[in-house]
């Protein structure tokens, strides 16, 4: 990810890792701080009660990291389900929420709020239906919409985290689902556009 001239990545391998922050004009790092494994996903940005943070998310944990020094400030368990997983699909945040999937988990969301000088994270809901393996969700008014690890292409309500429809319909578990306007569009990997 990169924000106001900085390069945030997590680096290493299975067992352990770095979260990294590259100042992009020279390249130096800024500050380095140790971690899990990275996974796949991608670092996303979030404004909380005044502090701007960069999320990660980790092998078995997400991490909310201050992006001046890269403090953690708050973890939150993100535990894998059964079966293979592949943590692919990317943090989705929307004001001080965190929407995240790709663990086998289902679709969850937390709420960081700031008491004092700590953070705090507050489990929202756990919608067990579905879960995705390579497709981070799409959020539009309200709506998660994303190709879950079974084929089926879903939305969810985030407002209490209910399954709003599912398509019967078999996909491939991954894709790509975008905002159109009045209207969104997803591409499966095996062609078929909806």
């Amino acid at each position: 990810l990169i924000s106001e001239g900085i390069c945030y990545a997590a680096l290493g391998g299975p067992q352990s890792g770095n979260f990294v922050a590259f100042n992009l004009s020279s390249g130096a790092v800024k500050w380095k701080t140790a971690g899990e494994g990275p996974s796949y996903a991608s670092p996303v940005l979030l404004a909380a009660d005044g502090s701007k943070q960069i999320i990660f998310q980790e092998q078995t944990k997400l991490a909310g990291l201050n992006t001046a020094d890269g403090k953690i400030l708050w973890e939150y368990p993100t535990p894998i389900g059964t079966g293979r997983v592949q943590i692919a699909s990317s943090p989705v945040v929307d004001k001080n929420r965190i929407y995240f999937t790709g663990l086998n988990n289902g679709v969850n969301a937390i709420e960081i709020k700031k008491q004092g000088n700590e953070f705090t994270v507050n489990k929202l809901f756990s919608n067990p239906d579905f879960s995705t393996a390579y497709c981070t969700p799409l959020l539009k008014d309200g709506f998660l919409y994303a190709f879950a690890n079974n084929g089926r292409l879903f939305c969810v309500n985030t407002a209490n985290g209910q399954t709003a429809w599912s398509d019967d319909r078999a996909f491939q578990n991954f894709g790509s689902v975008v905002d159109a306007g009045s209207v969104v569009i997803a591409l499966s990997s095996n062609s078929n556009l909806v």
